[in-house]
């Protein structure tokens, strides 16, 4: 019978090394009676949950980082207070400031935080800021 080459389709705990280091393969031959799984991280996953080391989880060809960066705007607004009131306005930008009040819409940060504003800043720093003289439309 040929021999099957390449790696295995499926990963194993690899009992060669000890607990504290050990991470899962998919090297040929597979063990007797060892558990397998479609992914490397469901075997780090199972079998080294709680390890110390990390050393399953660095194994992986993307490894998952201590504090993973998150990129682009946040999905909340809050108030710019590096911007005086009177000419403040609402961002979204990263990081989120620990303990700034947050709100779903810019529009909702300009009337919770900036309401009665004589400058119009913040509203006006809207995608699609009210104007002073609405145009009307229609027949």
């Amino acid at each position: 019978s040929p021999t099957e080459t390449g790696d295995l389709d499926v990963f194993y705990p690899d009992y060669e090394e000890q607990w504290s280091t050990g991470f899962c393969i998919n090297a040929r031959p597979l063990p007797s009676g060892r558990p397998t799984y479609d992914t490397m991280l469901e075997c780090c996953n199972a079998k080294y949950g709680g390890q110390i080391s990390g050393m399953c989880l660095a194994m992986l060809p993307s490894p998952p980082t201590a504090s993973p960066t998150e990129t682009g705007d946040l999905d909340v607004f809050y108030p710019d207070y590096e911007e005086q009131w009177s000419t403040g306005f609402c961002i979204n930008a990263r990081p989120l400031p620990s303990g700034r009040p947050t709100y779903d819409t810019m529009l909702e940060c300009c009337n919770a935080k900036y309401g009665g504003q004589i400058s119009g800043m913040c509203l006006a720093m809207l995608p699609s800021p009210p104007t002073a003289s609405p145009t009307e439309t229609g027949d």
